[in-house]
C-alpha cells in the first residue's frame, strides 16, 4: 500500500471522529492517488479465521499477460474455499487461452475455480437492482442511453466486428429486458433522436467514446460520467457486503476485479473486517 493511501486512510478515519465508519473513496480521491495495477489487498478476520485475497487487475484478454500467471500463483498458495469474479456468471471455456481471450481475468478466475472445484460466483448486483438504485436520480431514458452507448467503444476493428447499427439494435433489445428499462428508445432511430436531445455535444451516438463513461472525468454536461460514478458506487457497496459477509463466516475468499474497485473499497473492507491499516 502506498504512503499516500495510508495518509488518506488515516485522515478519513480521523475525520470520522472514530465514531462513523469510513466510506468508499470518492473518484476525486482515487484520481489524486493515481494507483497502479495490479493492486492486491489481503485481509484476515481474526474472530472467524476467514481471509480475503483481493486481486485488483488491469483488465486484459492476453493469456501471456504476467497478471495471469500471478493470479494462478496466488491462487495455489492461498488455497481458497470461495471465489468471486467481476462481471456475471458466464460459462467457462475449456482452456486457459480461451478463458482469458473470451472473458479476460474473470474468465481465468472462473477457470481456476472450476478446475479445483471451488465455488465461484459474480460479485455484481443484478442489473435490475442497479437500475432500481439509479432510477432514484436518473430517468429511464437517460439510463437506457447510458447502458447502450457505453458498449459502442468496443465496436469496430479491435472489438465487436458487427455493423454498429446491428450491434446497437441488439443492445437495445437486451436493455429492454431489464425491469425499469422497457420504455423508449427501442429502435436505433429512437436512440439517435434521444441522443440528439440528451447529448447534443455528441454529433453522432455511433461515435461514443470511452471518455463519456469515465467516472473520474467531469466534462461539462457530462451526465453519462455521473451515471458511471453512481453505478460504480452501487456496485462497490454490493461487492463490499458480499466479501465482508463471506470472510466473517470463515471463508477463504479469492476475488478478482478491476483494480479501481479494490482501491475504492479497501478502507471500508478493513473497517468491516477489523483489519489494521
Amino acid at each position: 500500500m502506498t504512503r499516500s493511501f495510508l495518509a488518506l486512510l488515516t485522515a478519513g478515519m480521523l475525520a470520522c471522529g472514530g465514531s462513523r465508519p469510513p466510506s468508499l473513496l470518492t473518484f476525486d480521491e482515487f484520481t489524486a492517488l493515481a494507483p497502479r495495477a495490479p493492486y492486491i489487498v489481503r485481509l484476515r478476520h481474526h474472530s472467524s479465521g476467514g481471509e480475503l485475497l483481493y486481486y485488483g487487475a488491469r483488465h486484459t484478454n492476453d493469456p501471456t499477460d504476467p497478471q495471469i500467471d500471478e493470479i494462478e500463483r496466488l491462487w495455489r498458495s492461498f488455497r481458497p474455499t470461495m471465489a468471486f469474479n467481476e462481471g456475471g456468471n458466464p460459462p467457462v471455456p475449456a482452456t486457459r487461452e480461451l478463458a482469458v481471450r473470451r472473458i479476460g481475468e474473470p474468465g481465468w478466475l472462473r477457470f481456476l475455480a472450476m478446475r479445483d472445484s471451488v465455488p465461484v460466483t459474480s460479485l455484481e448486483p443484478s442489473r435490475s437492482a442497479e437500475v432500481a438504485a439509479l432510477r432514484r436520480t436518473f430517468s429511464e431514458e437517460h439510463l437506457k442511453l447510458f447502458y447502450v452507448l457505453r458498449q459502442v467503444p468496443s465496436y469496430g476493428p479491435r472489438g465487436d466486428a458487427r455493423p454498429v447499427d446491428q450491434a446497437l439494435a441488439e443492445e437495445l433489445r437486451r436493455a429492454a429486458r431489464t425491469p425499469g428499462l422497457e420504455g423508449p428508445p427501442n429502435t436505433v432511430e429512437e436512440l439517435v433522436a434521444a441522443c440528439r436531445r440528451l447529448l447534443p455535444q455528441m454529433p453522432d451516438c455511433r461515435d461514443a467514446r470511452d471518455a463519456w463513461f469515465n467516472p473520474t472525468l467531469h466534462p461539462e454536461n457530462g451526465w453519462t460520467n455521473e451515471v458511471s460514478r453512481q453505478s460504480g458506487y452501487v456496485r462497490d457497496v454490493h461487492m463490499v457486503a458480499l466479501l465482508a459477509d463471506a470472510v466473517r463466516k470463515g471463508a477463504r475468499v479469492f476475488a478478482v476485479v478491476g483494480f479501481g474497485h479494490v482501491v475504492m473499497q479497501e478502507r471500508v473492507l478493513r473497517h468491516r473486517l477489523g483489519a489494521a491499516p
